[in-house]
Protein backbone atom coordinates (compact mmCIF):
# COMPACT_ATOMS: atom_id res chain seq x y z
CA UNK A 1 0.00 0.00 0.00
CA UNK A 2 2.77 2.49 0.72
CA UNK A 3 4.35 1.54 -3.06
CA UNK A 4 1.28 2.99 -4.44
CA UNK A 5 0.75 5.65 -2.25
CA UNK A 6 3.99 7.13 -3.06
CA UNK A 7 3.71 6.31 -6.52
CA UNK A 8 0.57 8.39 -6.48
CA UNK A 9 2.06 11.06 -4.55
CA UNK A 10 5.18 11.42 -7.02
CA UNK A 11 2.25 11.57 -9.86
CA UNK A 12 1.07 15.12 -7.93
CA UNK A 13 -1.67 13.67 -6.41
CA UNK A 14 -2.79 14.45 -2.70
CA UNK A 15 -3.84 11.14 -0.80
CA UNK A 16 -4.99 10.28 2.67
CA UNK A 17 -4.38 6.75 3.71
CA UNK A 18 -6.32 4.98 6.54
CA UNK A 19 -6.63 1.43 7.82
CA UNK A 20 -9.54 0.10 9.82
CA UNK A 21 -9.78 -2.86 12.01
CA UNK A 22 -13.50 -3.38 10.85
CA UNK A 23 -15.80 -3.90 7.96
CA UNK A 24 -14.52 -2.52 4.91
CA UNK A 25 -18.58 -2.01 3.62
CA UNK A 26 -19.40 0.13 7.49
CA UNK A 27 -15.82 1.71 7.30
CA UNK A 28 -15.69 3.42 3.54
CA UNK A 29 -19.64 3.92 3.90
CA UNK A 30 -19.58 6.01 7.30
CA UNK A 31 -15.95 8.32 6.58
CA UNK A 32 -17.67 8.92 3.26
CA UNK A 33 -20.52 10.11 5.03
CA UNK A 34 -18.37 11.97 7.28
CA UNK A 35 -16.48 13.76 5.11
CA UNK A 36 -18.33 14.84 2.48
CA UNK A 37 -17.14 13.05 0.08
CA UNK A 38 -17.39 13.58 -3.56
CA UNK A 39 -16.30 10.27 -5.36
CA UNK A 40 -15.32 6.99 -4.16
CA UNK A 41 -13.51 5.00 -6.38
CA UNK A 42 -12.81 1.02 -6.10
CA UNK A 43 -11.78 -1.81 -7.28
CA UNK A 44 -13.35 -4.95 -8.79
CA UNK A 45 -11.92 -8.31 -9.29
CA UNK A 46 -13.66 -11.22 -10.84
CA UNK A 47 -15.37 -13.52 -8.53
CA UNK A 48 -16.69 -16.53 -8.28
CA UNK A 49 -20.87 -17.23 -8.30
CA UNK A 50 -20.60 -18.77 -4.95
CA UNK A 51 -17.97 -16.20 -3.85
CA UNK A 52 -20.62 -13.02 -4.32
CA UNK A 53 -23.72 -15.64 -3.27
CA UNK A 54 -21.94 -15.96 0.04
CA UNK A 55 -20.13 -12.62 0.86
CA UNK A 56 -20.93 -9.95 -2.06
CA UNK A 57 -18.82 -7.72 -2.33
CA UNK A 58 -17.35 -3.94 -1.23
CA UNK A 59 -18.13 -2.39 -4.42
CA UNK A 60 -21.29 -3.51 -5.02
CA UNK A 61 -22.23 -2.41 -1.27
CA UNK A 62 -20.68 0.92 -2.12
CA UNK A 63 -22.47 1.13 -5.45
CA UNK A 64 -25.90 0.39 -3.71
CA UNK A 65 -25.66 2.79 -0.42
CA UNK A 66 -22.53 5.20 -0.66
CA UNK A 67 -23.72 8.81 -0.48
CA UNK A 68 -21.94 9.68 -3.10
CA UNK A 69 -20.97 7.95 -6.85
CA UNK A 70 -18.77 5.56 -7.20
CA UNK A 71 -16.01 4.61 -9.79
CA UNK A 72 -15.44 0.74 -9.85
CA UNK A 73 -12.38 0.00 -11.76
CA UNK A 74 -12.48 -3.73 -12.84
CA UNK A 75 -8.92 -5.37 -11.97
CA UNK A 76 -7.81 -6.93 -15.06
CA UNK A 77 -6.25 -10.45 -15.59
CA UNK A 78 -2.32 -10.01 -15.33
CA UNK A 79 -2.09 -7.05 -14.05
CA UNK A 80 -0.59 -6.16 -10.91
CA UNK A 81 -1.97 -4.48 -7.83
CA UNK A 82 0.51 -1.52 -8.34
CA UNK A 83 -0.95 1.64 -9.75
CA UNK A 84 1.15 2.35 -13.30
Amino acid sequence: MANAEQELRDRGLEIETRVYNRNPRKAIVDTAKDEHVDLIVVGARERSAVSRVLGGSVAAHLVAHAPCNVLVVRHARGESDVVS
